[in-house]
C-alpha cells in the first residue's frame, strides 16, 4: 500500500494537491478538503500507470482549510467495497459504496469528535482520528457500508495528532 500511495501521491501532486489517496482496480481516490464543499476525486489509471481525472463525488460535508492536506483522509476498505472520507469542517465521515459506475454515498455520520483528520479500516471496523478539541479515536462497525458507532477513546496530550493506523494483524 505504501509504495503505491507514495507513487500516486507524487503523480497527482500537480493535480490540485489532494489531501489523501486510496486506490482500487483502475481508480485512484483523493479528496479536496474544500471548506465550501468537500468532494472525493476519482482518477482513472491507464495500463501504463498514467492518471486522468474521471469524476468527483460530493461527500455531503465540508473540509477545514486550517488542517491543510494530510495522509489518511480517504480510505479504501480491505475488501474494496467502500471508500471512506473525513469531512473535517463538518465533523463527519462519509461512506461510499464502490460500484461499476463509480461511488455512491451510503451514509454521512458524526465523526465522534472535532476535526476528523484520518481514517483506517481493518476487518470491518473503521477508526477515525478526531484531531480537534480533545483528540480521540472513534470506532465504527461497517455493515454493508453503513457506519455504526462502537465507541471512542480520548487521547489527552495528543494535540496535533495527524493519522490513525491499524496494524496489519488488527491487534494494535
Amino acid at each position: 500500500r505504501f509504495g503505491l500511495a507514495a507513487a500516486v501521491t507524487a503523480a497527482v501532486a500537480g493535480v490540485g494537491a489532494p489531501s489523501a489517496v486510496a486506490a482500487h482496480g483502475g481508480a485512484i481516490y483523493t479528496q479536496t478538503n474544500d471548506p465550501v464543499g468537500n468532494v472525493v476525486q476519482a482518477f482513472a489509471r491507464s495500463a501504463d500507470g498514467g492518471l486522468s481525472a474521471a469524476r468527483t463525488y460530493p461527500t455531503g460535508g465540508v473540509g477545514l482549510a486550517a488542517l491543510g492536506g494530510r495522509q489518511g483522509a480517504v480510505e479504501l476498505s480491505d475488501d474494496g467495497d467502500n471508500v471512506f472520507a473525513v469531512n473535517a469542517g463538518s465533523n463527519t465521515v462519509t461512506s461510499f459504496a464502490v460500484g461499476d459506475r463509480g461511488l455512491r454515498v451510503v451514509q454521512t455520520v458524526p465523526s465522534g469528535g472535532v476535526a476528523p483528520a484520518s481514517v483506517d479500516e481493518q476487518d470491518g471496523r473503521l477508526y477515525v482520528l478526531n484531531s480537534g478539541a480533545v483528540p480521540n479515536v472513534t470506532a465504527f462497525a461497517v455493515i454493508l457500508g453503513r457506519l455504526i458507532r462502537i465507541g471512542s477513546r480520548d487521547l489527552p496530550g495528543a494535540d496535533g495528532a495527524a493519522q490513525v493506523s491499524v496494524s496489519p494483524d488488527g491487534d494494535h
